[in-house]
């Protein structure tokens, strides 16, 4: 009884997500092809942890994106998942190139506003 109890609470867990309680910003119905696809892309990754991170933060931006900014989301999503874990978490560190992509620096900003790449 006890386990069944903690399953049906883990689907409510958003790790790493400081902003969870605000509401969602972008439904797919009112976005355009691409972005759709940029939505679905960040939702399904290879790694459970991914598609979360990943995918509230481009739910909650993709609106805003101009389409620069989402070209450099779908170079982004481009990149293998432990890669971009390495970095999201701080594991690794994010390279100087890298850096100067500012839907990355969204990203960390929106995963840890302290994040260490973002000390330069």
């Amino acid at each position: 009884v006890i386990w069944v109890r903690r399953l049906s609470c883990l689907h409510t867990r958003r790790p790493f997500c400081g902003i969870v309680s605000q509401p969602v910003s972008c439904k797919a119905s009112n976005l355009d092809r691409r972005r759709r696809t940029l939505l679905w892309k960040s939702r399904t990754r290879s790694w459970i942890e991914m598609n979360d991170l990943l995918g509230n933060f481009v739910e909650r931006s993709l609106p805003q994106l101009s389409d620069a900014q989402a070209d450099l989301l779908e170079q982004l999503l481009a990149r293998n998942d432990a890669e971009l874990f390495g970095w999201v978490s701080g594991q690794s560190a994010v390279p100087k190139e890298l850096l100067e992509n500012e839907v990355l620096v969204m990203l960390l900003k929106y995963i840890n506003r302290d994040h260490p790449a973002l000390s330069y």
